[in-house]
């Protein structure tokens, strides 16, 4: 029997690919290796397909089945309408196309047990209706699935910071996660790869005050990143109590 295909949580198949080359296992030549329930990082989507030898595709979806959107080859992230009506809001407001906002759905398939206008927990971007894909599907689109709601940080002035990932872009590592301890200092738990140094640190460092202002940053060395309960990896965690999240967020929306 010949393996066809990989699905699986983006950090375990990276991890497996990693594997794979440093056997040497030339064999394992995929169709296609479908990435979901966490975001694909570019290292990530490099590494895979250079060890299984074919295109990596993302894909979202929930157990809750209200929401479904897969990778075409141009890129694009196609929603599948058939399975939920997908809205991106502020609190209770609609938010313009292109903004981040959390994402509220309704599901179509499960008439015994309907979610309407379910808060799935996920925060992204979708573009403006007419937004055309260079494949040619005219399903509609979803610009980026921006992580979850409670792995938002927040700066000092209110402001929820989404899209951490790329503060990682091109700097040497297996894996790291960015942890918000307390509204001024954030965690940065890193496992290096070969040619990490201090200045991999400082181009991460500046890359984060860029985004959040005037924290302090502690790096952390580690053998691995802990998964949650489910496997999962988290690329970032905010460890803020609920209270001064909505403290922050009064903060903002006052100012």
């Amino acid at each position: 029997m010949r393996w066809r295909y990989i699905a699986g949580y983006s950090s375990s198949i990276h991890t497996l690919a990693e594997e794979a080359i440093r056997l040497g296992r030339d064999d394992l030549r995929m169709v296609v290796v479908l990435a979901n329930s966490e975001p694909l990082l570019p290292h990530q989507r490099e590494m895979i397909g250079r060890a299984f030898h074919c295109q990596v595709r993302e894909t979202y979806g929930m157990a809750e089945n209200v929401a479904s959107a897969t990778e075409c080859e141009a890129g694009g992230l196609h929603q599948w309408p058939e399975v939920g009506v997908t809205e991106v809001v502020d609190g209770h407001c609609p938010v313009p196309p292109g903004t981040t906002g959390d994402f509220v759905c309704t599901g179509l398939l499960n008439p015994g047990m309907p979610l309407i206008r379910y808060r799935v927990g996920d925060c992204g971007r979708v573009p403006p209706e007419d937004t055309a894909c260079s494949c040619g599907r005219t399903l509609p689109l979803m610009t980026s699935i921006d992580g979850r709601i409670d792995d938002i940080l927040w700066s000092r002035d209110g402001r929820r910071v989404y899209r951490l990932e790329p503060v990682l872009y091109g700097v040497p590592l297996h894996e790291a996660q960015i942890v918000q301890e307390h509204v001024d200092r954030v965690r940065v738990r890193v496992v290096p790869a070969m040619g990490f140094a201090p200045e991999s640190e400082r181009i991460v460092a500046d890359r984060i005050r860029e985004r959040m202002g005037d924290v302090g940053i502690v790096f952390e060395h580690v053998r691995q990143i802990p998964r949650t309960k489910a496997g999962k990896f988290r690329l970032v965690q905010c460890e803020l109590p609920a209270a001064q999240r909505e403290a922050l967020l009064s903060l903002r929306q006052a100012s």
